[in-house]
């Protein structure tokens, strides 16, 4: 079998006839039989380069009263959302959620001792090539109250690339049909069933911004589109 970079495919194939065929019916008999199947799977492969920076920051502080930690926490999260703003991010790409706040306890666990609040700011960075600049700045903004939940790559608009993955497994399953039926002396008919799956691969992580310049790189991500294709076989 042969592999590229671009396409991998994976194929299994069972060829089932009717018995007609197999225990000599007259032709009028085959004219008149169903036709066999085969069944192959294949698979595309294909790859872009993203084009969206996907952040989760935490912003998490500590003050004796509730009421003062969700102040204070509600204040930094507007720092890193105008900061945000102001390095050019829209306000379409960037969200608030899962305010929280608890008590924190002594050792022996009997006493509050202050409370902790929480908010979680998710934004989309469109400029990859100022992503570094962009978490740097909020890092230095938000100080220690700051917190990088989770950074991943991905690409806005991916219906090209799954069009063209799908094609390429399609075109897979149907070689390696042709080549089967060939080799089994028989014809390849029309598509009976087609059932498809697809994967995405290589996710970018980290759960902390250094103090140095960050500039996380997007490499490729790459798209796995999986297809089962049945076919009518004739003779």
């Amino acid at each position: 079998m042969k592999r590229s970079t671009l396409i991998t495919v994976v194929m299994t194939a069972a060829i089932s006839m009717p018995v007609g065929y197999i225990a000599g019916l007259t032709r009028d008999d085959v004219d008149g039989a169903k036709p066999g199947t085969i069944t192959v799977h294949g698979e595309g492969r294909v790859s872009g380069i993203p084009d969206v920076l996907n952040v989760v920051f935490g912003v998490e502080t500590r003050e004796p009263k509730a009421a003062d930690a969700l102040q204070r926490s509600n204040e930094q999260a507007g720092v890193v959302i105008d900061l945000l703003k102001a390095k050019g991010v829209k306000a379409d790409d960037i969200q608030t959620t899962d305010l929280s706040t608890y008590p924190e306890m002594a050792l022996d666990g009997r006493m509050v001792t202050g409370y902790v609040a929480g908010n979680t700011v998710k934004v989309r960075i469109r400029k990859i090539d100022q992503a570094g600049e962009i978490i740097d700045a909020v890092a230095q903004a938000a100080g220690n109250t700051l917190r990088v939940h989770s950074l991943n790559f991905s690409i806005d608009d991916t219906d090209k690339l799954m069009e063209k993955g799908r094609k390429r497994a399609v075109d897979a399953a149907r070689a390696q049909a042709t080549q089967l039926a060939k080799a089994a002396g028989l014809k390849l008919g029309q598509v009976r069933s087609i059932t498809n799956t697809s994967s995405t691969s290589q996710e970018v992580s980290d759960s902390a911004v250094s103090a140095s310049r960050t500039a996380p790189e997007p490499g490729n991500k790459q798209f796995f589109v999986s297809v089962k294709v049945v076919y009518d076989m004739t003779r």
